[in-house]
């Protein structure tokens, strides 16, 4: 080590947790006289982005520790994973209509006890009323954000369901 920087605290304790991790990225750089850049994972879980570059007095390396990034990138990840998950079970169905009540997107396509891939592009109508009985509040209706709780569906002819719908309209 020929200089650090008073910030280079970073870098010394990376090398002192794992000097031949250093070694080998030394030897790498030499060898080859070109840049590398390389992930560094220590066994007290810390990880350090080094970037290592050949210097008249021989290799300039320059490290970052990315512990705390690595750590907020995967919790936020797991996080995304989980609230996706809590979605998908929180509702047995979302879906959005046009101003015809033709559904545009459903999630997830398996709801209700059926695939729903088939219903995009239909009405939304026909396929909760089956039955040709749709409630005089219908949900689909609806022009401003409200729960209606308890609205009998036909999904297929003679099979009667009670649902809660959650409807936030959007305009465009």
């Amino acid at each position: 080590v020929i200089d650090s920087s008073p910030t280079g605290a970073v870098l010394v304790r990376a090398f002192n947790a794992d000097p031949q991790k250093f070694s080998t990225l030394f030897q790498n750089v030499t060898q080859k006289m070109l840049p590398v850049e390389q992930r560094m994972p220590l066994s007290k879980g810390e990880r350090y982005w080094l970037t290592a570059t050949p210097h008249p007095q021989g290799v300039l390396i320059i490290g970052r520790d990315t512990t705390l990034n690595d750590r907020m990138t995967e919790a936020l990840l797991a996080s995304r994973s989980l609230l996706k998950s809590l979605l998908d079970r929180a509702v047995d169905l979302s879906f959005e209509v046009d101003a015809d009540n033709i559904f545009q997107f459903l999630s997830p396509m398996d709801a209700l006890g059926r695939n729903l891939e088939t219903w995009l592009g239909r009405s939304a109508n026909d396929l909760f009323w089956s039955d040709g009985k749709m409630p005089a509040r219908s949900p689909l209706s609806s022009k401003v954000a409200i729960t209606f709780e308890a609205v009998q569906v036909a999904l297929s002819p003679g099979q009667v369901s009670w649902l809660s719908f959650t409807v936030e309209p959007q305009f465009d």
